[in-house]
């Protein structure tokens, strides 16, 4: 026994020590996600050759740095882009028996390239006219950990036209559900998922004239501005229970 215990011992000592990042990595993820997870996605934009510019400016609260992206896109579907808009819970904090719930209020949608630009400028791209959004959540997991991704539920569709104008547009999501009580990650806990479906756009205007070469030195009338989203949500305080 004295020759095989050993051995035994450091697989022993590694599995532990594993567990135990396991749980810190978990106990992070969450605070992660939701400070960092708002990823931007743009499906059927490489397929034309076409590299979407600055997605990550679509939430860096900055209304005259947008999003571009090339209209219409090859998804074989309308043109749309997906939003990950982060967790229905923050991460629970030291002391606490559950993690505290947050309620998704509003989305304010800056519309074109630039909020404080002359309108010769704002009419250079595309701008959104008429969209529809589809609120979706799925439950919180490790994708990394346990290899799938769980089913989507839908909260809220509608369709609306916009003004062609920067904006904001504000969409009201005070009647969504308020999220379960969570004794912490991932138990109970939604990831919000957007899907912005463009259906029509405000043509582009004041854009020079391509040469005979097809080089422009301007704006591309078929390229589209999303300038800003700016989701508004709030903390619930823990009920006495």
């Amino acid at each position: 026994m004295r020759h095989w215990l050993p051995g035994l011992l450091w697989p022993l000592i590694l599995l532990l020590a594993s567990l135990v990042q396991l749980h810190l990595d978990q106990g992070d993820l969450a605070t992660y996600v939701w400070q960092h997870g708002r990823q931007v996605f743009t499906p059927g934009q490489l397929q034309q050759g076409f590299q979407p510019k600055r997605t990550w400016q679509l939430f860096d609260s900055d209304p005259d740095r947008p999003l571009i992206i090339r209209y219409p896109a090859s998804t074989g579907e309308a043109t749309y882009i997906l939003v990950e808009l982060g967790l229905s819970h923050s991460a629970r904090r030291n002391g606490e028996k559950e993690a505290r719930r947050r309620k998704l209020q509003q989305l304010r949608i800056w519309n074109g390239a630039c909020a404080h630009c002359d309108r010769t400028r704002f009419q250079q791209t595309q701008r959104l006219k008429r969209i529809r959004l589809e609120l979706y959540s799925r439950q919180a997991n490790s994708i990394d950990q346990d290899y799938y991704y769980p089913p989507l539920q839908l909260l809220d569709s509608r369709e609306m036209t916009l003004a062609d104008l920067a904006g904001p547009l504000t969409v009201d999501y005070t009647a969504l559900p308020l999220p379960d009580h969570s004794p912490g990650w991932p138990v109970h806990m939604r990831q919000y998922i957007l899907k912005l479906i463009i259906l029509e756009t405000w043509a582009a205007e004041n854009n020079p004239v391509r040469q005979p070469d097809g080089v422009s030195t301007g704006s591309d009338a078929s390229l589209l501005a999303i300038g800003e989203l700016e989701t508004i949500d709030s903390e619930l305080p823990l009920e006495t229970r």
